[in-house]
């Protein structure tokens, strides 16, 4: 049987947003208030914007929510398919220039198969993807999503003080931890995330 250390109590430092949540009112509206209302305090701000084309019913209205929120996030993970919806025909670094020229100081975009590639104001890092015998990919960009937090967290990143301007070295670490964690949920039926013993092993 696992046992852990005492949860230590503090402030909540960071807040991630994204996907079927921005999609629907009141919800979308309650979120953004929140997200535009803690941006740029003492909280972290964590956006992966999870887009379903398919279920947006008003378009530019939605759009332009995604925009404020894109200006406004410390950190931003976006497939690049949702780039490609988001911009047609806009280059995936013009896109990780353009958001840390505002708040962002951590942009990444995934590939799928083509890896993941990070920036942030002092470079540019690239993790290939892992081979894995693919079960299911369901939860797969979440989990990696969480990989990247934790790893930043692990390293004293996460926080406002230390993520203003990550080395490509730290860069690259937390693209690689993302991937060996959304690689793991691969491996395995359902949305079902590793324990960290898992990937040690």
């Amino acid at each position: 049987m696992r046992t852990y250390p005492p949860i230590r109590h503090s402030p909540v430092g960071t807040l991630h947003f994204g996907s079927i949540a921005l999609l629907r009112e009141p919800t979308a509206s309650a979120y953004e208030t929140l997200f535009l209302r803690e941006a740029g305090g003492t909280r972290l701000i964590s956006f992966d914007p999870n887009i379903r084309a398919s279920l947006v019913r008003e378009e530019a209205a939605y759009r332009g929510r995604v925009e404020r929120l894109l200006q406004a996030a410390d950190i931003i993970k976006i497939s690049s398919a949702d780039l490609d919806w988001l911009y047609p025909g806009l280059a995936h670094d013009a896109a990780a220039s353009r958001w840390l020229k505002y708040r962002a100081s951590v942009v990444v975009i995934t590939h799928g198969k083509d890896g993941v590639s990070g920036w942030s104001r002092r470079g540019h890092a690239h993790a290939h993807a892992i081979p894995v015998k693919v079960v299911d990919t369901v939860g797969a960009g979440d989990s990696f999503m969480a990989g990247l937090l934790a790893s930043l967290h692990e390293n004293g990143l996460l926080t406002s003080a230390t993520l203003e301007d990550p080395s490509t070295e730290a860069l690259g670490h937390m693209l690689a931890y993302g991937q060996r964690v959304a690689s793991a949920v691969c491996t395995k039926r359902g949305a079902n995330s590793p324990w960290r013993e898992e990937l040690l092993g």
